[in-house]
């Protein structure tokens, strides 16, 4: 009797299933709801950093149909050098976090986490971001200042030294130049009798903080007609974000630097300074 009842039990279970299934009621029970949460990737500006140097983390979060999903908080930690220990995803789905290296030199693997995702990325640590090799021959570069501001007009110096396989300066090989922000005073330069070249790295204009990389790569065959990869890290430069804003008091200037009147002290032009941007500009009026 207990064997019957046992049977019949399996069999009511297993109906129940089916009708369950056909009504989609264990489909709705383990379908994710509205808004869920995913881990799309997890990227950096540069695969590999200088001690004492950083590079930014990027998370991207959507959901099921790769739509990006803004307010979500990214949790971020390393076990090498320091990074950013929380972050929110913008309106893009983009949390961001800045992984500085310390002054040891490894793998650095960053572990990213969204609820109870977790995902991690390695990075590179190394003693000296501006140095590559290529055939036998060894290249340091460096950009100096790595901070400007963004005014349209600061600039930075690009140098790159270039080591033959004999270990004397090697002249005459091409350099060529590239920036992710900003402007560079020329693309390719020739090594001189030094085994150096140059260019001038012009930051951008922008309200805005942003950060750069700027990386070379050497062309040994001197006649080369493609643009080789760089084999160097890239550098990382901070641009600023400057407004300015020009005020004066509201009244009559005469147009010379300075008049006097009878019985009167001279009168100088009122002193113009720069702040950052707020309300409207003021407008001056020049007398004779």
């Amino acid at each position: 009797m207990a064997r019957r009842l046992g049977w019949l039990a399996l069999a009511l279970l297993t109906v129940a299933g089916v009708y369950c299934q056909k009504k989609g009621v264990f489909e709705d029970t383990l379908k994710p709801k509205a808004g869920f949460a995913k881990i799309y990737e997890v990227s950096a500006t540069s695969t590999s950093v200088a001690v004492g140097d950083s590079v930014e983390v990027r998370a991207k979060v959507t959901d099921l149909q790769g739509n990006p999903l803004e307010g979500k908080e990214v949790l971020f930690s390393t076990d090498l050098g320091t990074i950013s220990p929380v972050a929110e995803t913008d309106s893009d789905g983009v949390a961001a976090a800045v992984f500085r290296a310390g002054d040891r030199t490894g793998e650095a693997k960053i572990r990213v986490k969204l609820g109870e995702q977790v995902t991690t990325l390695k990075l590179k640590v190394v003693s000296s971001r501006a140095q590559g090799q290529l055939g036998g021959y060894t290249y340091m570069f460096s950009v100096s200042p790595k901070e400007l501001l963004a005014t349209g007009m600061d600039t930075a110096l690009v140098t790159v030294t270039v080591i033959g396989p004999d270990g004397s300066p090697a002249p005459g090989v091409r350099v060529f130049f590239a920036t992710t922000v900003g402007r560079l005073s020329e693309s390719m330069a020739s090594t001189d009798s030094e085994g150096k070249a140059s260019c001038r790295l012009v930051g951008p204009s922008s309200e805005e903080d942003l950060v750069g990389q700027v990386t070379v790569a050497i062309d040994t065959s001197k006649a080369g007609v493609t643009v080789p990869e760089p084999v160097a890290p890239p550098e990382t430069v901070r641009f600023l974000g400057v407004t300015l804003n020009l005020e004066a008091e509201r009244e009559a200037v005469p147009s010379s630097p300075v008049t006097t009147s009878p019985g009167k002290s001279p009168r100088s032009l009122p002193k113009l300074t720069g702040r950052p941007a707020t309300g409207t500009p003021e407008v001056v009026r020049f007398t004779e």
